[in-house]
């Protein structure tokens, strides 16, 4: 099979090669500015909305360096990637077939053809493969699927960054016998899943999760059972807290598909670091005293007072005094929206 990457050959024209940056050099606002863009700015999108143009070979050969550059311990690369052409989707539809066949000897006419059909599409794919062998004292497998799937985010990235869209997708053939023998697989090799890149023809965009939702301070004392989230009609003690701030944790109150609500205790110097949200949110303090921050301004609240933000405003919040903030956030509900 022809290799994608002839050597180290230029880009096409119209694809500027990234500039190379001391490692030392200090990333300035509108770096992190940019970073924080392209992250926030993915979405997957199905391969059923994948269309050419896909990547040339010079720029999935620069999305493949960027896997490479992920987190790898003891330098392991314990992961690979498999090119499949488009002049080998015919022979990837007789595997899927197979493997269709192997779990469900007596499947249809008709699922027999949707699961060829999968075989097309998206112009350009990839099969990721963990690599768990040979094994070794300071990696187990759990820490190779994540260097894998840190690296298969920097692929992703980069083809965001290049204009095109991509989705990861697994499926049970992956896990059958006849799909292993026609990749090749060697002991110690998993099928993790592929990799579809492509030019969307529709995003449909889903809530993304505020950072309240996924970090929470340690509790020495390891009390950190959440409490389950209140149902319509349960009355919600949201008074201050007092005395018991000081052993008080952050949590999360009522969520619903449009609306979350949350209890956030901040020790005095702590908050959390600038973000955004895509729904308004209001932060109402409970007690003590905080700051939020936009880059256009910034206030102090102190107890009994509130603060509106619109969607997508970055901001930072700093705990003055250890403080209590009911925060209310509007979901993003939009399920979908076109991209030129």
């Amino acid at each position: 099979m022809t290799t994608p990457f002839p050597g180290r050959s230029a880009p096409d024209a119209g694809f500027e090669m990234p500039l190379e940056v001391p490692a030392s050099a200090p990333p300035d606002a509108e770096t992190a500015a940019l970073a924080h863009a392209l992250i926030t700015g993915r979405f997957s999108v199905s391969p059923k909305r994948l269309v050419a143009p896909g990547p040339s070979a010079a720029q999935l050969q620069h999305m493949v360096e960027a896997a490479g550059c992920a987190p790898d311990h003891e330098l392991l690369r314990p992961w690979r990637l498999i090119h499949i052409a488009a002049s080998q989707r015919e022979a990837l539809a007789d595997v899927f077939v197979r493997a269709l066949l192997e779990r469900l000897p007596t499947a249809s006419s008709d699922a027999q053809a949707q699961s060829r059909e999968k075989a097309f599409r998206a112009p350009e794919l990839l099969l990721a493969v963990a690599l768990l062998e040979p094994s070794h004292g300071s990696v187990p497998e759990s820490e190779r699927y994540v260097a894998m799937g840190a690296a298969l985010m920097n692929l992703l990235l980069a083809a965001h960054g290049m204009g095109f869209a991509a989705m990861l997708t697994s499926g049970h053939a992956l896990r059958t016998t006849c799909f292993a023998q026609a990749f090749g697989l060697r002991g110690g090799e998993r099928a993790v899943c592929f990799v579809s890149i492509g030019t969307a023809t529709e995003v449909r965009r889903r809530s993304r999760p505020s950072a309240h939702e996924l970090i929470t301070p340690w509790q020495p004392s390891g009390d950190t059972m959440a409490l389950p989230h209140a149902q319509p009609l349960d009355v919600i003690d949201v008074r201050p807290l007092d005395a018991g701030l000081q052993d008080a944790v952050t949590t999360s109150l009522l969520k619903t598909p449009a609306l979350q609500l949350m209890r956030l205790i901040f020790r005095a110097g702590n908050g959390m670091p600038q973000h955004s949200v895509q729904g308004a949110i209001t932060i109402h303090c409970l007690e003590g005293e905080a700051t939020v921050t936009t880059p256009s301004r910034s206030c102090n609240l102190r107890a009994g007072q509130l603060v509106m933000l619109s969607g997508g405003e970055p901001h930072a919040v700093n705990a003055v005094t250890d403080a209590s903030l009911l925060v209310t956030v509007l979901l993003h509900t939009q399920s979908s929206e076109s991209r030129p």
